[in-house]
């Protein structure tokens, strides 16, 4: 995997910083139009942060932050913590997905039609949210045994079988009952409890 790129955008640079007297400070962000105070420079900067964060809420503002963000950002490789949070995930999920099925055109059908339960589990290799999935989808896997069949397809190489379902967004979960998707669960986060509390239902 490369590293990745990541858009910087200089907020802090395109600020203006004004003390006020009183061991107040202002900040002014003119292109949202924002106006924050603090105690200290980086406390009245902090608090323009979290302005900007709620402002963008609204659906005007953030189109102002988009163009601003396109017209001011710079590129950079993605900083080294968060790169090794990144290959530390991809390398567990890869480790939890050795066991599951790798599903392609030629057997996604037989495999979401046989006499269990099969859940299928759309994926994409640049999506981090399916990585973090991946290893508690082996556990629940693993506890559930023999009751549910558990596979993987990658939407990207196989475009035609990812239309069929219908999902905006990935990790899709979907379980299939002789051929017929009876379930769908979309995105991550949840615990192997969870998870497979939701599973369960759907599999007697």
């Amino acid at each position: 995997m490369e590293r990745p790129k990541v858009k910087v955008v200089d907020v802090r640079g395109h600020s203006v910083f004004s003390e006020l007297g009183d061991g107040i400070w202002q900040v002014e962000f003119a292109a949202l139009g924002l106006t924050t105070t603090g105690a200290s420079a980086d406390e009245a900067y902090a608090a323009m942060r979290d302005a900007i964060y709620e402002a963008i809420e609204d659906e005007a503002i953030q189109q102002k932050w988009e163009a601003f963000a396109e017209a001011h950002h710079r590129v950079e490789d993605l900083p080294d913590e968060q790169w090794e949070e990144l290959q530390r995930v991809v390398a567990s999920s890869a480790a939890a997905s050795a066991g599951l099925t790798l599903l392609d055109a030629r057997s996604f059908d037989g495999f979401v039609s046989g006499p269990t339960p099969a859940l299928v589990d759309y994926w994409a290799e640049w999506c981090m949210p399916c990585h973090q999935v991946a290893p508690v989808l082996r556990q629940v896997s693993e506890q559930l045994g023999g009751r549910l069949r558990v596979g993987k397809l990658n939407i990207d190489e196989h475009r035609e079988i990812w239309e069929r379902v219908d999902s905006q967004g990935i990790p899709t979960l979907v379980i299939y009952r002789a051929g017929e998707p009876v379930h769908m669960i979309i995105g991550a986060g949840r615990t192997v409890e969870e998870l497979r509390a939701e599973i369960e239902p759907h599999l007697d």
